[in-house]
Formats: structure tokens, sequence, C-alpha cells
């Protein structure tokens, strides 16, 4: 009896005590130090870096080398399209479009417009990325697993191109019409204008672009012809990106081991081009040759793209090729241009011949 007397005692005590206990449970096991949000200004520069970062990435290993800026005295297998699986800008899209989406409902709710006008510009932006790489991808429904979009559906590249349209324009609409001051810009420094400036101008080159695919003249002249839309101006609109001297944010290749820059040689095409044209970039984008470097006679002499391994090393001594410039590629503090304002010369400036006058001629 006594026992069983005993067991009840416990078995109340205990009930009594997990309740006592649990009562503040959510209080007691919350993280101070792991917040559950992230203002803007913290979200936003992480963004940037990382999607430069990676485009910067790929335009260094691949995209050089496709276009024939570049060629490799080792490793050889992207010069002869051997890539693989490529995926680094699907992933980094997809990663940071989570806050890219966090920022511009948050920033609905606290009426920031401001904030909301760069979060547009940017998924803008690294939606054409993605889909310039991939064709029809997630888009409506990406970046929205909370809301239950767990799988999401891919979108055809047409209505991505229309949807990013319509976010750049909605962006220009809406920047500077709420009065908070942007942190965390890493490419203008919180200058609304400017990123006015940089979504119209996007706009200009989405819609050329997509120009053979459909009639895009009244969309240009809408832009262009109205002060409402202001577009690049200068070099100073231009979107630049600003590498730090010192760690986390320097210039990737920097930090990395001389090999993995000097296996990356002027390209026989881009050498022979320059030459031609008797264009002074050559002695901005390459060094001579090791051998010549130093001497009175400097000598610029690429590598042909595509050569197997076994050919390139028995014909091309490395100091008999030419490097990528250090000044050019390694130089710190480094500036890392996404969109340049004379790509929107070309589409824009009156009484010129140029592609958008051509395109309104056609049409």
């Amino acid at each position: 009896m006594k026992k069983i007397l005993f067991k009840s005692i416990f078995a109340i005590a205990l009930i009594f005590g997990t309740a006592a206990c649990t009562g503040d449970f959510q209080e007691i096991n919350t993280n101070p130090n792991s917040p559950t949000s992230v203002s803007s200004a913290l979200l936003l520069p992480r963004i940037q870096r990382d999607v430069i970062n990676t485009v910067l990435g790929e335009a260094w290993g691949i995209g050089n080398i496709v276009i024939q800026h570049t060629a490799k005295n080792q490793f050889v297998n992207e010069d002869r399209y051997l890539w693989g699986e490529i995926n680094s800008i699907w992933n980094r899209v997809y990663n940071d479009m989570r806050d890219v989406n966090n920022i511009i409902r948050q920033s609905e709710t606290l009426g920031q417009n401001n904030y909301k006008g760069i979060a547009l510009v940017m998924k803008a932006w690294m939606f054409s990325l993605v889909t310039d790489c991939y064709g029809d991808v997630p888009y409506t429904e990406a970046g929205r697993g909370k809301e239950g979009f767990v799988y999401p559906k891919y979108d055809t590249q047409e209505s991505i191109y229309n949807g990013i349209l319509n976010d750049l324009k909605t962006a220009n609409e809406i920047l500077g019409s709420t009065g908070e001051v942007v942190q965390g810009d890493l490419i203008y420094n919180g200058d609304i204008q400017k990123w006015r400036r940089l979504a119209n101008s996007l706009r200009v080159r989405y819609l050329m672009r997509i120009s053979r695919k459909r009639n895009v003249a009244a969309d240009l002249q809408s832009i262009i012809g109205d002060s409402k839309n202001p577009l690049f101006t200068g070099n100073g609109d231009n979107a630049v990106y600003t590498f730090l001297p010192n760690a986390p944010d320097q210039f990737p290749l920097f930090t990395t081991r001389i090999g993995s820059f000097n296996e990356f040689r002027a390209s026989t095409t881009a050498v022979n081009a320059l030459k031609a044209l008797n264009d002074n970039r050559l002695f901005v984008f390459f060094r001579p040759t090791p051998a010549t470097e130093e001497g009175a006679n400097p000598v610029y002499e690429g590598i042909l793209n595509g050569l197997a391994m076994r050919k390139r090393c028995n014909t091309m001594a490395d100091h008999k090729t030419t490097r990528v410039s250090v000044s050019c590629s390694l130089k710190n503090p480094l500036h890392r241009k996404a969109f340049r304002w004379q790509e929107v010369l070309l589409c824009t400036m009156p009484n010129f011949s140029s592609c958008w006058q051509k395109r309104l001629k056609k049409a």
C-alpha cells in the first residue's frame, strides 16, 4: 500500500513539476544571439556581394575563355568545352532570392519603398542571369517555400522577361516616394536617383535583348522619350561594386595561389585582334611574355584556344606566352562594373545611327 501511495504522489508531483518547468519553455529556449528577423540594411550587402562574386567567378573561369580573351596552359577542359554541370549561377540566384523576397515583404510592411525598389532591381537582374543561362526556370513561385511552394513551377522565358520589365518599371516609379535612408548599399551607397537610372537602363537592355522576338519600338520610345524615366548619363552612373583592401571582402583572386592565376594566358584571338587594331588595351589587359617582360622589346604572344593538354604542354612554354595583367585583375582594391553607361549610350543617344533608332525604323 505504501509503495502504491508513494508512486501516486510521485506521479502527481512529476505532472505538476513538468507543467511548471515548461510554462515559459518558449521564452527560455529563445536564443537572443540568433535573430528571427534581419533588417534590409543587413540583408542587402550580402546579396550584392554574393551575386557579384559568383558572376565574377563565372566570367573569369568560363566567360573569358568562351569569348577567347584568355586561354589556359593547363587543366584545359574549359578550353575544350568539357565543362560538365555548371550550376553556380543557379545556386546563387535561388539561394539569395529568399532574402530578396524578405526585403520586399518587410519593406511593404514598413512602408519603405526605397528598399523595395532596390530589391526589385536586384531581383530583375538576378533572374535575367538565371534565365539567360538556363531558359525556362522557376520564377513566380521561386524563393517562396514558407508560402508552401516547395516545388516551384517552371515559367517560360517570355513570361520571366515580362516580369523583369514590370519589376523594373515599378522600381522606377516607387524609388524616392518614401523618405527612409538606405543603408548597406555597396553599389550606389544609397543614391536613389542612380538606382532609378539603373532600373530604366536595364529596361533598355532587356528590351533590346528580346527585340528579335517581339516589337519593342513603342516600349523603347516610352522610356527614352519620357523625363520620368532617367537613364545613365555618364560613367558616374555605372553600377560598380568595389572590393575592399582587406578581408573578408577582397577580390576573390587576390589571395589565391599564383598558379591558379597564371594558368590563364592571353588568347591568340584577342592578342592578334588588338595588334591588328593598334589598340592600346593590349598593354592594359596583358603582360609581355616572361622572357621579354624586363627587356627593351616586349613581346605579346597568345595561346591558341582548344589545344589538347599534351600538345599545349609540349609547344607552349610558360616563359614564351603572355599572361593576364596583374594590374587589370589583381589590383587591390578593385572595381567591378555590373552595368556600364556605354551600353545605354549606344541605345539612347539621339541624332546618331544608334541601335535603338535602327530598331524603330525596322519596326
